[in-house]
């Protein structure tokens, strides 16, 4: 981080370093004697600092990153194998979910986490659905029922079982009178 972009105020630096090595504002607050108000409206008010908080944050997370690798490839050690309070042995354990995570952060094309849809939900075009199409389908309404006025989108293919009022969780189409 250049020095130009640190904000003055030694409350701010002293924030600010603790933030870049643990990464956690609660922590970084009581490091500096800092109320978490403050750090906040820092970050509303002050371009400077909220640029060298954003510096700060990037430098946490590779400073965590490094750690995840360290416990994933490197492994750690752990005493096992106790006897009268001395341990026996020493064990190297390695973390198979931290080296998951390394993977698909470094390599999201191959190790992204995949998901397959069949049937005549597999036929929709969910890249030409608009936000608010998309957020009512993940508030739980069904897909048929967001599409019926734009069925150009879901067109069910020559074989495919007709599209009923049940699956569009519509009600059923009346004549206007009134019973």
């Amino acid at each position: 981080m250049s020095e130009n972009i640190i904000p003055s105020g030694l409350k701010k630096k002293a924030f600010l370093a603790a933030f870049r090595e643990n990464g956690n504002v609660r922590l970084a607050c009581e490091a500096a004697d800092v109320g978490r108000s403050s750090h906040y409206r820092w970050l509303e008010t002050d371009p400077a600092y909220r640029e060298a908080f954003g510096s700060a944050k990037e430098d946490a997370a590779d400073i965590l990153e490094a750690e995840a690798k360290r416990r994933a490839v490197d492994g750690i050690e752990e005493f096992v194998g106790w006897y009268k309070g001395e341990p026996g042995g020493v064990v190297r354990k390695y973390s198979d979910t931290l080296l998951i995570f390394l993977l698909k952060g470094l390599k999201p094309d191959v190790f992204r986490e995949r998901l397959e849809v069949r049937g005549i939900l597999g036929k929709i075009d969910f890249g030409r659905l608009t936000d608010s199409q998309l957020s009512r389908i993940a508030s739980g309404e069904h897909p048929w029922a967001v599409l019926a006025p734009s069925r150009d989108l879901c067109e069910p293919e020559a074989g495919d079982p007709p599209v009923t009022t049940e699956m569009l969780m519509l009600p059923p189409a009346t004549d206007g009178a009134e019973e």
